[in-house]
């Protein structure tokens, strides 16, 4: 039978797609979007834990402390992995030293998932003594208290001419064209780029929510292949959404991931 995984974040985009990838990866998957539903439904797994840390209820790292001490239904050595960013460094810390069985980096890729699944499924964890993991102290969840409006944006001006733009050391991502049938519009520190123009590498400044009012994607997200394809179903149907804020993410040079 195949292993099913419980994936918690409060990223509707993001749960459709890892839900999609462990799918296509041979896995049974269910998706939450807070830490309280994640403690709630941990009868239903019998493989591991996907936990983003920042999301409502609890956190990636209170539920994996909770499991670490005992306080579930899981065994204390149960696979969790915690899914966070590149320069999450505090958070890679005290996951290390309440025992994460693995790391996912957003955004995720189907190679990578597949790569910290097979390790996470076959890991034996060393366990501290329950007291040890309680003694260490991690961030609570922050009640986010932000309104969530499908509203159009207010209306920009619009530029006759584009170019490259510089913003602290990002470059911004800037349509190329006939501004009036494909405008690229100023807005802070992106540029507003129609969602059929949306290439891999960019990343989102602004929170991108669904017509329900759900949080399809993060600010900060870098786009991947995969999300650019279920990306453009979603703002077909979503008016709101038809021009998104990004600029492109900032890469290592060669020099420096070597």
């Amino acid at each position: 039978m195949p292993k099913s995984i419980l994936i918690a974040d409060d990223q509707d985009f993001v749960r459709s797609l890892m839900t999609r990838m462990l799918q296509q990866l041979g896995f049974n998957a269910r998706a939450v979007h807070d830490g309280r539903e994640a403690a709630m439904a941990l009868k239903f797994i019998d493989g591991a834990l996907i936990l983003d840390q920042q999301m409502g209820g609890l956190t990636g790292l209170e539920l994996l402390k909770s499991v670490r001490t005992g306080e579930t239904i899981l065994e204390r050595g149960f696979p969790v992995l915690i899914l966070t960013g590149h320069a999450d460094m505090d958070v890679v810390k005290l996951a290390s030293e309440l025992d994460v069985t693995a790391l996912l980096t957003k955004p995720v890729s189907k190679a990578q998932l597949k790569d910290r699944m097979s390790y996470a499924l076959t890991r034996k964890i060393d366990l501290k003594p329950a007291p040890t993991y309680a003694a260490i102290e991690v961030p609570k969840a922050k009640v986010e208290d932000l309104p969530v409006t499908d509203a159009p944006m207010p209306a920009m001006k619009r530029r006759p001419k584009t170019e490259d733009k510089q913003t602290d050391g990002r470059k911004s991502w800037v349509l190329k064209g006939n501004c009036e049938a494909d405008p690229a519009l100023a807005m802070g520190d992106g540029r507003r780029v129609h969602y059929s123009k949306i290439q891999p590498g960019m990343m989102l400044v602004e929170n991108l929510y669904g017509k329900n009012g759900a949080l399809l994607l993060g600010a900060g997200t870098e786009l991947t292949e995969d999300m650019i394809g279920r990306l453009i179903t979603k703002c077909e149907s979503n008016s709101t959404a038809e021009y998104l804020t990004v600029v492109q993410a900032n890469r290592p040079s060669s020099s420096e991931s070597s």
